[in-house]
């Protein structure tokens, strides 16, 4: 259950951070929309966090920001007027019954199709539901505030071993006591989609932050519309056992032929890419109702990585998603 924060590329651990005591499942980062498509609501980047036993942290971007840099400027002896504050999480048990299990999640904010007043809504995926939607709000006091803690307790174990592997006389250290773990807050569950036999394995979020796409365990990829809530299926695929799914974004010069066209203008077009290692091939659909734009035979030993804007970069603008197909035998 440590989450380690480290410098690139020295590797330098500058934050260690235990929220909980289990096995850490996925570690995602949802950035600012690359395409102002999800009206005028406030979109806060984030740290999602999700552990085997369906217990999802929640680390808000800002206080992540500021910790790793304040840090970082320490750890190489820059001025910095900023003291560490710590991370500022909010921790939800997600698991309502024994058999449930949830393998991923996505999370958005209010949009400007259906204004809400929640923080967040989050969607879940899994088994036993397969779907499940949840609302978080930020403002329900469950907000925690992590005392600051850097990685001089790791690096004093690193070396302490070091020196008993050496046959160095080992000295008794007095054991620092560990600070207690935040405890889960209540979250709401709005609604579920429920069938037994079906378990999605994956889900993946489009820049926009107004799509999302899931894989299950029958080789089905459904594109869902996150602008309400809950989500609607918008679209489906067959036959992609395993998938492995990321959107990308491309821009090109508008039609010349339209009215009032600015110079150099262009459009943004959304894909979605469907890796299909059973099968090693690669497709390429334009999304929402697009036909398939390409197909690749790329082997059966590839991970396809769903991208985003820069994290921290909030002040930049929009920018352009991409994906990452990565060959795990070369």
């Amino acid at each position: 259950g440590d989450l380690l924060f480290l410098s690139v590329p020295s590797g330098d651990v500058l934050i260690e951070q235990k929220t909980h005591d289990q096995p850490i499942l996925q570690i995602k980062a949802r950035t600012v929309p690359t395409l102002p498509l999800v009206g005028t609501g406030e979109q806060d980047e984030e740290l999602l966090v999700l552990f085997e036993d369906s217990v999802l942290v929640i680390v808000e971007g800002d206080s992540l920001i500021t910790s790793i840099r304040t840090e970082y400027m320490k750890r190489n002896n820059i001025r910095c007027s900023q003291e560490p504050t710590g991370l500022t999480i909010r921790k939800y048990q997600m698991k309502h019954t024994s058999s449930a299990r949830i393998l991923d999640v996505i999370t958005t904010t209010s949009n400007g199709i259906r204004e809400t007043s929640f923080g967040n809504m989050i969607v879940a995926v899994g088994k036993n539901p397969m779907i499940a939607v949840y609302l978080s709000y930020k403002d329900s006091g469950s907000l925690i505030t992590l005392a600051s803690n850097v990685a001089s307790k790791l690096t004093s174990s690193i070396v302490s071993f070091a020196k008993s592997w050496w046959g160095a006389p080992a000295q008794d250290q007095p054991e620092e006591a560990e600070a207690p773990l935040p405890k889960s807050s209540k979250i709401s569950r709005v609604t579920q989609l429920e069938d037994p036999s079906r378990k999605i394995l994956c889900i993946v979020q489009d820049g926009s932050l107004r799509l999302g796409a899931f894989g299950d365990a029958l080789g089905r990829v459904c594109l869902l519309d996150l602008a309400y809530s809950p989500p609607i299926v918008i679209r489906m695929w067959k036959g992609y056992r395993d998938a492995q799914l990321a959107f990308f974004q491309c821009t090109q010069p508008k039609n010349p032929r339209a009215k009032k066209q600015k110079q150099n203008e262009q459009s943004v077009y959304q894909y979605l890419a469907i890796y299909a290692p059973r099968r090693g091939l690669l497709e390429i659909w334009k999304v929402r109702n697009g036909s398939r734009q390409a197909v690749f035979s790329v082997g059966e030993d590839s991970l396809l990585v769903n991208d985003s804007s820069c994290f921290g970069l909030d002040s930049m603008g929009y920018g352009t998603q991409n994906c990452y197909l990565i060959n795990k035998s070369t």
